[in-house]
């Protein structure tokens, strides 16, 4: 991979006091940094994967973060 994940598929959450809480895993995420952003998403791949239907998947994780950002998702936007 050409750059790190960071805390790209890290644990997120809350624990209160009596210790009780949530947590996910951070499969969607950003990070910015003097005026660039780095955008991170992600599918599961296994054995029977199908590449195509898992670059959609992937796609359409991205979009909401794209639309926040007001860019407009291509083939050529994820690189």
């Amino acid at each position: 991979e050409p750059v790190p994940r960071g805390w790209y598929g890290a644990p997120v959450g809350w624990l209160d006091h009596n210790l009780d809480g949530a947590f996910g895993v951070a499969i969607r995420s950003a990070i910015t940094q003097d005026r660039r952003v780095w955008l991170y998403a992600g599918a599961g791949i296994v054995a029977d994967s199908d590449p195509q239907a898992e670059w959609d998947e992937t796609a359409l994780k991205f979009r909401p973060m794209l639309n926040a950002l007001g860019i407009t998702a291509t083939d050529q936007t994820f690189q």
